[in-house]
């Protein structure tokens, strides 16, 4: 049967409209706020946090999920429970630092997961314990920046090497339980808390300009909803801040207990222009939850209210194919080709797989559907459709 392309076209266009699709996965076997994640070899890794909104809740629990057949399973846990840690991935090994844990202790503690053994280890502590702080790698070095309980101005450099910390350029003003991610080897700082109230500047850090005499620091545009307790990932070169708080209450000292007014808001940064857009929002309004990414597509796992959720949403970035694209695929009739198993590409070409709504999927993950293939830039005239 033949099939005129055309009508798949329209489909590519009115999907461009939203770029962001959240689904509800299967929960997290522990619910808690909080937490870390780390994400290697495409297994999202749910580290720590508190299952009772509270420090004297906090865990050490470590589970893993699998997007591909969206389980879970228990990992080895965490030596030192503790909730608002940071999480970083660095050479296939997860690294959790600092947090605050029952004993309503800071810690500078740093212990590090290896997926591979399923084993922790320990690596030189922090200079300053503090928790609500960020942790991004640039270059092979970990980057502890800000904080709460502490002088949340600092920035700490981890040197595997030589398993030492190196105080650099601090922040210009004190800023904690904010969004941190790392583009084209920056870092970028958006949201969160200072002492005197919620921020909306975003900062831009760069480690290779951090030398004496140098300007590491930059501003950058406003977010458009100042809120604290957000969490971010990227996805194209672009960041994904999720959710968080911005009501006039502080959290700490009243956990459990602050203004409700968590949001499901996403918002997206542009280093590249400078600029923030709005996305279509989580299905659930949450903060102190944790965002890992896999491919393209983000796992917005935990955080607070209901109660420590458990909830584990996926948010598909559409990618969208280019207007050369279009025009090739809406000249040509094609016979669709039925896959019943695994798609198999050729090694020595470029292979990329895009759905009718435009967006690139993994050739390893088809659901049932139909599907083109580009092969070194050219979309292919056929369509595969999985049984």
């Amino acid at each position: 049967m033949k099939t005129r392309i055309t009508l798949l076209l329209f489909l590519f266009v009115v999907s461009l409209t939203g770029t962001i699709q959240w689904t509800q996965k299967t929960d997290m076997p522990t619910g808690r706020d909080g937490l870390g994640i780390g994400v290697v070899n495409d297994t999202v890794y749910c580290i720590g946090g508190w299952t009772g909104g509270l420090p004297n809740t906090a865990t050490g629990v470590v589970e893993a999920y699998d997007p591909v057949s969206n389980t879970w399973i228990n990992k080895s846990p965490m030596p030192t429970p503790r909730g608002f840690l940071a999480v970083c991935v660095l050479d296939n090994k997860i690294y959790a630092i600092g947090g605050w844990s029952s004993s309503n202790t800071t810690h500078n503690t740093v212990e590090i997961y290896d997926p591979a053994s399923d084993s922790w280890s320990s690596a030189a502590p922090l200079q300053v314990g503090r928790d609500g702080l960020g942790a991004e790698v640039v270059d092979g070095k970990i980057y502890a920046i800000g904080g709460f309980h502490a002088n949340g101005t600092i920035v700490e450099e981890y040197d595997t090497t030589s398993n030492t910390w190196s105080y650099k350029t601090p922040m210009q003003s004190n800023r904690f339980f904010f969004a941190s991610e790392v583009i084209g080897g920056k870092i970028y700082v958006a949201a969160g808390r200072g002492s005197s109230g919620n921020f909306t500047e975003t900062w831009e850090y760069e480690p290779a300009a951090d030398t004496v005499g140098g300007t590491p620091w930059q501003v950058k545009a406003n977010i458009p909803t100042t809120r604290y307790h957000p969490e971010a990932s990227v996805v194209n070169g672009q960041m994904y801040v999720c959710g968080g708080l911005n009501g006039s209450d502080l959290a700490c000292g009243k956990l459990g207990n602050a203004i409700r007014a968590e949001v499901n808001i996403v918002e997206v940064y542009d280093p590249v222009g400078d600029t923030w857009f709005t996305e279509n929002p989580m299905l659930f309004a949450r903060r102190e939850l944790d965002i890992g990414v896999v491919g393209t597509n983000l796992y917005a796992i935990g955080g607070w209210p209901s109660n420590v959720c458990a909830i584990n949403e996926e948010g598909q970035v559409v990618t969208g194919i280019e207007q050369e694209k279009q025009d090739i695929v809406s000249s040509k009739y094609i016979i669709p080709t039925i896959l019943t198993g695994p798609l198999h590409l050729s090694e020595d070409k470029t292979c990329r797989i895009f759905d009718i709504t435009g967006r690139e999927v993994d050739a390893a993950r088809l659901s049932p559907g139909i599907y083109f293939i580009e092969i070194d830039g050219k979309l292919s005239k056929k369509v595969i459709k999985v049984k």
